[in-house]
């Protein structure tokens, strides 16, 4: 090999290794900014998984909410929805599979909200919904619609499975000037954990023919 093309085996040899070495500059670089605006959005109380507020602004605005309808002497409700199996959901589909989960329940309560209404992620698998000026017979409308909702939904992972999941809901509601906001949310989840009990819990399904009729609240 003459010199001539050992000259240029060098310098294509050195600007592989400088692209190489830009290109993971460039994937450091963005690591570092998603990271840094996942802190960013986190310290703004906005869950970046599912975008709801995360547990403590949930709660601060939920008890804007409950005094405001104490004051005006108005109705309201809450909701607590919770993923059911969600550990199952975990062990057979990944955290990716979880995850996309609970992006779409949190779409789905967006969708069955009004703008005045109040969502968060209250867990790692519970959303809870304030229902301003909304009675109990208001909120088992929205948790039916809700429970409807995630009947007809299926996930579909990277690599094409499909796979189903069921979610129980608890509901309570404003009766007195004492009550506060972790009063009400302590209400629904005591009101779900009797709903679970009192039926076989649902869990995550792989596809297999059509999915049966939620039961609907009474």
């Amino acid at each position: 090999m003459n010199i001539s093309v050992r000259v240029v085996w060098i310098i294509a040899l050195l600007g592989w290794l400088f692209a190489a070495c830009g290109l993971a500059a460039w994937w450091r670089l963005r690591e570092d900014f998603l990271r840094l605006a996942q802190r960013h959005t986190q310290k703004n109380g906005i869950d970046p998984l599912t975008g709801l507020s995360l547990r403590d602004r949930f709660l601060e605005d939920a008890a804007v909410a409950v005094n405001r309808a104490q004051r005006n002497g108005q109705p309201l409700s809450v909701i607590l929805v919770g993923i059911e199996d969600m550990h199952g959901i975990n062990q057979r589909h990944g955290h990716l599979g979880g995850d996309l989960v609970l992006k779409q329940l949190a779409e789905m309560c967006r969708e069955n909200l009004r703008d005045f209404d109040i969502v968060g992620r209250f867990s790692s698998e519970e959303v809870a919904l304030v229902l301003v000026d909304t009675a109990e017979s208001g909120a088992q409308i929205v948790a039916n619609r809700l429970l409807t909702r995630s009947s007809a939904h299926t996930v579909a992972l990277p690599d094409g499975q499909q796979f189903e999941f069921g979610v129980g809901v608890g509901i309570s509601q404003l009766h007195d000037e004492r009550e506060t906001a972790e009063d009400l949310l302590l209400g629904a989840d005591a009101d779900l954990a009797l709903r679970r009990a009192a039926r076989k819990p649902g869990s995550a399904r792989v596809i297999n023919g059509t999915p049966p009729a939620p039961a609907a609240l009474a």
